[in-house]
């Protein structure tokens, strides 16, 4: 691939090249099979990241990425006839870029982590020999608890659950003579599943109810409305 043209394929693939540059690139393109991988290669990418993330990025994040690249010199000073110096936007582009799918990257790693070990905790409770599951009654979508006392922890599955508002949280309650104790939050995702994982050393014994209200983001100590699932064990 030319030098001049090196940088280009990232930008031609992200949209940012103006429309004289991008034509030029086109035409190189159409002679070069490099260039044609090395497109393909960054849309794919793009096309992968798209398809991973379940949520957007915070929206300062693009402000923070590109001043953490304008502060932080990417090369050593190079003395060249002016002439033969390529526009500072061609270089700096591409290290945004660059800084931004490491982030995103980041992201996606920390969230799929989290995903597999709940889903491995949901198996092995699931699995566990004194496994108990309550289906809870509800008019809004299902939703179960299993809970295991040899593994110490209790798992939440729903689907067709109603999203609630950002400032709300969905919170699972244990009832027992009279008591409230608060076991844990949840939220489900855009397609209403539900799945979390509590410590629960103590949940499900004779005469108890487990139930679920809609709180304020963060939780209560005590429910403050009325249950829209329960169900007595």
């Amino acid at each position: 691939m030319k030098p001049e043209m090196r940088d280009m394929a990232g930008l031609y693939a992200v949209g940012a090249l103006s429309p004289a540059e991008a034509a030029e690139f086109e035409a190189y393109m159409r002679t070069s099979p490099e260039a044609q991988a090395e497109v393909a290669e960054f849309l794919a990418t793009a096309a992968r990241l798209g398809d991973a993330v379940a949520e957007a990025p915070p929206a300062a994040m693009k402000d923070r990425v590109l001043a953490e690249v304008a502060q932080t010199r990417q090369e050593p000073p190079v003395v060249t006839a002016l002439a033969s110096r390529r526009p500072l936007w061609r270089r700096a582009v591409p290290l945004a870029v660059a800084a931004a799918v490491i982030l995103v990257l980041g992201i996606v790693g920390i969230r799929l982590n989290d995903r597999v070990n709940d889903l491995e905790t949901e198996q092995a409770v699931l699995a566990a020999a004194d496994a108990v599951t309550v289906e809870l009654d509800g008019d809004d979508g299902s939703l179960r608890v299993v809970w295991s006392a040899s593994e110490r922890r209790a798992a939440v599955v729903g689907d067709g659950v109603a999203m609630v508002s950002s400032d709300q949280t969905y919170e699972l309650w244990r009832i027992a003579d009279g008591e409230f104790d608060p076991v844990g939050l949840f939220r489900p995702d855009g397609d209403g599943d539900v799945l979390s994982i509590f410590d629960a050393d103590d949940l499900i014994d004779d005469n108890t109810i487990l139930a679920v209200t809609v709180e304020a983001a963060g939780g209560v100590d005590q429910p403050t409305g009325d249950p829209v699932f329960a169900s007595r064990v």
